[in-house]
């Protein structure tokens, strides 16, 4: 027998060829399915070092070990010749070639199914993937099987407004994460997290089947941890009520609510649950009036410095040059020899302009009102005005 992960490796020792192979056996309910067939009576299986399954097959004069990737399948062949002098010689036959460990992907809120769409209303506007009222799973493949436990595994939460709120990071513990060959899943209760841009941290100590390290810059060289920071392109966020993915809480999120209200959990999906009492009513309506017109402010990611929490370094502690790269949208009325250089940014709603030194707002250029509460009360008013009179109360 051989352990990797959730499997479990047995040798099927049948009366025929038919019979006889591998059979892999996923202890978390029991279930089972032939891995490879054609093996003749398999004398022993392991795992290696390496992180591949290793099938012995004795012969009279010969014998020969079959190597397989125990997730994907993939198949080698090592032929060892026993004959020659009782000496034993390994021919490797297309075995892979790899490099240090590295990330595949990340997928926020990976592997949770929707519900199935509300008869006569069309297509759901919004799915887990999409949404960020909530995260309920974080899904990172790597390249080859890892090795990892809670400990290898930083969560930060860099606030709201992330260049200007403290980081705090989240207590991961062994019932947060799973991990399975090559993928690592953590996992939260429903409104587990705090709302906030996050970080992902990867640290070195989470290693390949064979104890080597992980690259986390992707450089070829193995040591150095993998930080995944949220960012506008990523989406690495939670704002409730953020039910299309926009950064923030607007009317057009309001499409949700309507397509899912009076609906029971799970015949609505649990990220509509704004108030945990198992369905989407008008009592999950409070949590989506407190955050309507607001949003989540990134850091800027050239402001952003690899490392682990406690070594970032912020916008306002970083000199930037006129010559950087990084400056790709330069409004016309500000000059390369401006002392303060000021750049156009979108930030939630607005558009404003930024004092590079200081890193805080010098004006508002867009004479929008989102950041006014008071404005905020009388948009949501006239906004809800319009809506709330054609839905009834319903209770679950």
């Amino acid at each position: 027998m051989a352990v990797f992960g959730d499997y479990l490796f047995v040798t099927d020792h049948g009366t025929g060829d038919n019979d006889a192979g591998i059979i892999r056996i996923d202890v978390t309910d029991m279930s089972w399915e032939r891995f490879s067939d054609g093996i003749n009576e398999p004398y022993e299986v392991a795992i290696g070092q390496d992180g591949f399954l290793y099938a012995m097959e004795v012969g009279s004069s010969n014998s020969v070990v079959n190597v397989f990737h125990p997730n994907s399948r993939v198949f080698f062949e090592t032929f060892i010749d026993s004959s020659n002098g009782g000496e034993t010689y390994a021919i490797f036959n297309e075995l892979p070639v790899t490099g240090p460990i590295t990330v595949e992907s990340i997928v926020v809120n990976g592997g949770i199914v929707d519900p199935p769409d509300v008869q006569g209303k069309g297509e759901q506007p919004s799915n887990w993937l999409e949404q960020r009222s909530d995260i309920q799973t974080i899904v990172v493949t790597m390249t080859e099987p890892v090795l990892a436990v809670a400990s290898d595994i930083v969560l930060v939460n860099v606030g709201v407004d992330a260049p200007n709120e403290a980081d705090v990071a989240f207590p991961l513990d062994e019932d947060h994460v799973t991990v399975v060959g090559n993928v690592i899943t953590i996992t939260f209760d429903n409104d587990e997290l705090d709302e906030g841009v996050y970080d992902l941290i990867l640290l070195n100590s989470v290693t390949d089947a064979s104890g080597g390290a992980i690259d986390g810059n992707g450089d070829g060289t193995r040591g150095d941890a993998f930080v995944h920071r949220g960012s506008e392109e990523n989406a690495f966020y939670k704002f409730r009520a953020d039910w299309n993915g926009d950064n923030g809480t607007s009317v057009f999120d309001f499409a949700a609510f309507s397509y899912w209200f009076g609906l029971p959990v799970p015949n609505a999906p649990a990220y509509m649950d704004l108030n945990g009492d198992g369905g989407v009513s008008v009592f999950d309506f409070d949590h989506f009036a407190s955050n309507f017109g607001l949003g989540v402010t990134f850091e800027n990611a050239f402001a952003q410095a690899v490392g682990i929490p406690g070594n970032e370094t912020h916008l306002n502690e970083t000199p930037l040059n006129w010559g950087d790269e990084t400056f790709d949208v330069v409004p016309s009325d500000v000059a390369p020899s401006d002392a303060a250089v000021q750049q156009r940014v979108r930030s939630a709603d607005i558009w404003i302009d930024v004092d590079w030194n200081t890193n805080r707002p010098a004006e508002d250029l867009s004479g929008s009102l989102v950041n006014d509460s008071l404005a905020n009360d009388v948009a949501l008013n006239e906004f809800l005005a319009e809506f709330v009179n054609g839905f009834p109360l319903l209770d679950f």
